[in-house]
């Protein structure tokens, strides 16, 4: 059994530590490929354009800027990510944990469960370019949320 001041810190820390990832490594990664991309055809070949970073633009929904959300889900994700590695115990499985659990996990959540939550149409089953890109990025996310998670004695 894990005491409740544990698990509060486990969230807490999590949650700061997914914001702090999702602007360092996601969209850190995001901006690097948006603006080299270009450079690499093949990278185009494969995940399509991608779009800017650190992007302010009110959402239409609820006029939340959407680096504002962005911050918002990572700290949700980071919460899961956190706990897992908590759950986990194996000492050296943080890192492909949270990466594993970024690009597939996160991917198809927000690809198709989310969209229906929210009332917005799901991704069409077409468009590989977004899912590989989206799956890049938040494999990128949850590396970089175990990543910063290493300092924190979230480990069991």
């Amino acid at each position: 059994m894990v005491a409740k001041s544990t698990v509060s810190k486990i969230w807490l820390i999590g949650f700061i530590v997914g914001v702090c990832a999702m602007m360092a490594f996601h969209q850190g990664s995001l901006h690097i490929l948006h603006h080299h991309s270009a450079k690499l055809p093949a990278l185009l070949d494969i995940f399509g354009r991608f779009p800017r970073a650190y992007d302010f633009t009110p959402l239409r929904a609820n006029g939340v800027p959407l680096l504002a959300m962005l911050g918002l889900w990572g700290g949700i994700w980071g919460i899961m990510i956190a706990t897992l590695v908590r759950l986990t115990r194996i000492a050296s499985f943080d890192l492909p944990l949270g990466l594993l659990f970024g690009a597939f996990v996160i991917t198809f959540v927000e690809t198709t469960e989310l969209p229906t939550l929210l009332g917005l149409p799901r991704l069409p089953s077409g468009n590989e370019q977004t899912m590989l890109r989206a799956a890049l990025l938040n494999g990128a996310f949850g590396f970089g949320t175990a990543f910063f998670l290493r300092p924190f004695a979230v480990r069991g």
